[in-house]
């Protein structure tokens, strides 16, 4: 069905339609209109004559190939084959280069076609590298925009090195340094007396010394995870200490920037608003705390005294105390776990307009939307997206399912 009354009415009546090709720059977006001709890096046609949009076409293709075009797993793609023989294609090719430029396929009516919403886009995608051609003709493929991008999600392992080569004096350096502490803790404790007053069960007090060493449960190998929505998520701790009656713990959950890091409130210390220790026996002081939401280097913030120091640029994460440690045993840090508000993401306000930031959702079509457009990820410019048809999706995700298997209900009024 198309959405398009000129367009429909034009197929419906004409039939002097042309498919005609157009290169883009690498960088070139759709407007809100689509893709202009006048801005095409070249435009070319199967026959002579064809004018679109104010712009010439020359005759260059020699055929187009099939249009494949699949909700399945197989990539999107589409063939034009050019002429040669003049070598215009040719010094193209050595002077721009196929490989990464935007190639648009489209459908015109050489008389109806007077606006761009007069004609149909066939294809959009992004042209590979040539792979076959000689003096005569030179065959150019395209995957569809995202066809040709392997992106892995989530982006970062807990590993020493910056995926984006930062060196660790930066302070938006994003992996993570594991470097060993270690230093003594003096107590007191009542120990039996020597000789006859011993036999009568006196004691008397020393101070004893107790070597320490910090810890570190990093796995390289270990994604840190990508929360959207909300999620409960066990902390990995990048470094921690046992310095006597409490540890010292810095305790990581997810990638940032998130809304919030709270609990179920099942935990100790039973403060919804904080992460949490599942060991009764190791719970964390509600006092010294403090949370970072993942988000850019200096916006986080660090306590350089504490085990393990550094901002861990756009981690979320924890500096947490837990209580309660024997003080003449060194033991390791409690699992801790917290309730993630995840991901700040961009949803629509009421008119269908995407502006409303630094929000997190579980919407499947704000969170796509997140993964498609940011840098981290696909990259995509947000013209590639078709809001109105986001916020369609949008709406439909956001309705409530009612549990038809349920037997009691309760309707109450709004407000």
């Amino acid at each position: 069905m198309i959405d398009n009354a000129a367009w429909a009415s034009i197929l419906a009546s004409e039939t002097d339609f042309s498919t005609v090709c157009e290169i883009y720059a690498h960088d070139a977006t759709p407007t809100s209109s689509g893709f202009d001709p006048a801005d095409a890096l070249g435009l070319y046609a199967d026959v002579d004559g064809i004018t679109f949009a104010g712009e010439t076409y020359t005759r260059l293709v020699e055929s187009f190939g099939r249009v494949n075009r699949t909700l399945t797993s197989e990539s999107n793609t589409a063939e034009v084959t050019f002429s040669n023989v003049d070598r215009t294609i040719s010094r193209f090719e050595f002077t721009n280069g196929f490989e990464g430029l935007i190639m648009v396929i489209r459908l015109i009516s050489r008389g109806s076609s007077t606006t761009l919403a007069k004609s149909q886009i066939l294809f959009t995608g992004r042209c590979q590298k040539p792979s076959s051609g000689d003096k005569n003709s030179l065959t150019v493929t395209a995957d569809w925009i995202l066809g040709g991008l392997e992106v892995k999600i989530p982006r970062r392992k807990y590993a020493k090195e910056d995926p984006e080569g930062r060196v660790s004096t930066d302070p938006e350096f994003e992996g993570f340094l594991f470097m060993p502490q270690s230093g003594d803790t003096t107590y007191s404790a009542r120990v039996k007396r020597g000789g006859i007053l011993g036999l009568f069960g006196f004691k008397k007090t020393v101070q004893k010394t107790l070597q320490y060493s910090s810890f570190s449960d990093i796995d390289a190998n270990k994604d840190i995870p990508e929360v959207f929505g909300r999620a409960q998520v066990e902390g990995t701790h990048l470094a921690y200490d046992d310095v006597g009656t409490y540890l010292r713990m810095v305790t990581a959950f997810c990638e940032g920037e998130i809304n919030s890091i709270g609990s179920s409130g099942n935990y100790s210390p039973g403060d919804a608003t904080k992460a949490a220790s599942i060991d009764s026996r190791l719970p964390l002081d509600s006092v010294s705390y403090a949370e970072n939401l993942g988000l850019v280097g200096t916006l986080q913030s660090i306590d350089t005294g504490w085990v393990g120091p550094g901002y861990y640029s756009r981690t979320a994460h924890i500096r947490a105390k837990a209580n309660n440690s024997s003080v003449d045993d060194v033991e390791p840090a409690p699992t801790v776990v917290a309730v993630i508000e995840g991901r700040l993401v961009t949803i629509p306000d009421g008119s269908g307009d995407w502006v409303t930031t630094d929000t997190w959702s579980d919407n499947a079509a704000a969170i796509t939307r997140f993964l498609l457009t940011t840098s981290d990820y696909y990259g995509l410019d947000e013209n590639w997206i078709d809001d109105d048809e986001f916020y369609t999706a949008y709406q439909y995700n956001d309705f409530n399912i009612i549990d038809r298997s349920l037997t009691d209900f309760i309707f109450v009024t709004e407000g």
